[in-house]
C-alpha cells in the first residue's frame, strides 16, 4: 500500500521520480533465526614443480633354480644320439692312433722275428768270440768288444777302439771273420772328443743271413739303424 502512494505522489508532482522498494519494517522470520555457523577454512598450499616420487625397493634376489633329476629313462633320439658321438670319438681316437704308428714305424722300424731255426754263428757268444778275435788280428792294440744287444734280432755288437771305413775293411779280411764274409753286415762308427779333450772312437756291428727275403732285410736294416741311434745316445760325453 505504502508502494501505491508513493507512486501516486511522484505523478501528483508532476515529474518522474525515483522510486525505490524499501523493505517492510517488520523484520522476516529469517532475521530471527539464529545465525549460521561459521565454516573455517583453509587454503591450500600452492603446489610447487612436480617432483617424481622415489619409491624406496628392496633388491630381488632370484631363489637358486634346482635342475631337474635326470629322467632314469632317457628318450630313444637322445641314447641313440649320445651313442653315435661316443663311436664318433672312439673312431677319431682309433685313427690318431694308427697315425703316430705309422709315423713311428717311418722311424723307428718294427722289431723282426728271428729265423725259427737261427744258426749258432749269429748268437751271442759265437760273435763276442769271433769278433773279439778278429780285432786282435786286424791290429787294432787299443780296439776291443764293449757289449753286445741280443735284446732284439740280429744282435748287435758295439766296442772301442775303431771307428773308420778303412778299420772295418782291415776286420773283415781276418780269418776270424771269414766265416762272416758272405753275410749280410752293418756297421757305424762314431768318434767323440777332440779339440780339448782325446777323441774316443767307437762301432758297432750287425750281422746277419744273406738267405733273408729283400723285405725282411729292408725291415732289419731300419731297425738296426734305429736301435744304433738309441746307444750312440747312451756314449758317455768326453
Amino acid at each position: 500500500m505504502r508502494l501505491i502512494i508513493t507512486f501516486l505522489l511522484g505523478v501528483v508532482c508532476g515529474g518522474i521520480g525515483v522510486w525505490q522498494i524499501k523493505p517492510d519494517a517488520t523484520p522476516s522470520p529469517m532475521e530471527n533465526a539464529a545465525p549460521l555457523p561459521a565454516v573455517a577454512t583453509r587454503q591450500s598450499p600452492t603446489p610447487g614443480p612436480s617432483t617424481p616420487a622415489v619409491r624406496s625397493k628392496a633388491p630381488h634376489t632370484p631363489s637358486p633354480v634346482t635342475p631337474a633329476p635326470p629322467s632314469p629313462h632317457a628318450a630313444p633320439g637322445t641314447t641313440a644320439q649320445l651313442e653315435s658321438e661316443k663311436q664318433t670319438h672312439v673312431a677319431s681316437l682309433e685313427e690318431k692312433l694308427q697315425l703316430e704308428r705309422a709315423l713311428r714305424a717311418l722311424d723307428q722300424g718294427e722289431p723282426v722275428p728271428a729265423p725259427a731255426s737261427l744258426d749258432a754263428r749269429f748268437q751271442e757268444a759265437a760273435l763276442v768270440e769271433s769278433i773279439g778275435k778278429a780285432l786282435a788280428q786286424a791290429g787294432f792294440e787299443d780296439a776291443s768288444v764293449s757289449s753286445i744287444d741280443c735284446t732284439e734280432y740280429p744282435c748287435i755288437v758295439y766296442g772301442e777302439g775303431m771307428a773308420g771305413r778303412d778299420d772295418f775293411e782291415r776286420l773283415s779280411e781276418t780269418s776270424a771273420f771269414s766265416e762272416y764274409r758272405t753275410d749280410r753286415q752293418q756297421a757305424f762308427g762314431w768318434r767323440m772328443g777332440g779339440t780339448d779333450a782325446p777323441e774316443k772312437r767307437y762301432f758297432g756291428l750287425a750281422l746277419y743271413s744273406r738267405d733273408e727275403s729283400p723285405q725282411r732285410q729292408e725291415a732289419l736294416n731300419q731297425r738296426i739303424q734305429y736301435r744304433s741311434r738309441q746307444m750312440q745316445q747312451t756314449l758317455p760325453r768326453p
